[in-house]
């Protein structure tokens, strides 16, 4: 069975990010991971960059992106104006 465009999308992206540093990136998601990650521009680390897609629909975010013991939630939209986000989520 072929994946949405939706998440084959997540998986597109998850398959980009993860296992690489912060410098790996290309400019555009470098800047996405240092911003939500609150970190300066000329940040340079060695250290990689876990993400995970969540499967349970229970659970809104589409990925989970660790980095340097810290861990956000992420959601992706596709569309006419593609769209990633940080997920707040209260415990």
């Amino acid at each position: 069975m072929a994946l949405n465009s939706g998440i084959q999308n997540e998986k597109e992206i998850q398959d980009y990010i993860d296992g690489k540093t912060i410098m790996e990136l290309n400019p555009n998601l470098r800047a996405f991971i240092l911003d939500i990650f609150g970190l300066a521009r000329n940040h340079i680390s060695q250290s990689k960059i876990s993400a995970r897609r969540t499967c349970d629909t229970d659970y809104k975010p589409d990925m989970i992106i660790k980095y340097e013991g810290q861990i956000k939630n992420i959601s992706i939209k596709i569309g006419n104006g593609n769209s990633v986000h940080q997920e707040k989520i209260s415990e």
